[in-house]
């Protein structure tokens, strides 16, 4: 994601200061949406550890 963000500065001559803003707010973004995803993730698997009975997929 990084490298794409700053190819757009180095071959197209775009302002550095926005494409670093961009670059960071991007793996701002990312980085929140794996973490929301991780808890969605770890929530759901530990209210399925107590069923007996019931295969986990």
């Amino acid at each position: 994601m990084l490298w794409l963000h700053v190819g757009q500065a180095v071959f197209n001559h775009a302002p550095w200061g926005y494409i670093l803003y961009l670059a960071f707010s991007d793996f701002i973004a990312l980085v929140a949406a794996g973490l929301v995803a991780a808890k969605i993730m770890e929530s759901g698997r530990a209210s399925n550890l107590g069923v007996v009975g019931e295969t986990l997929h």
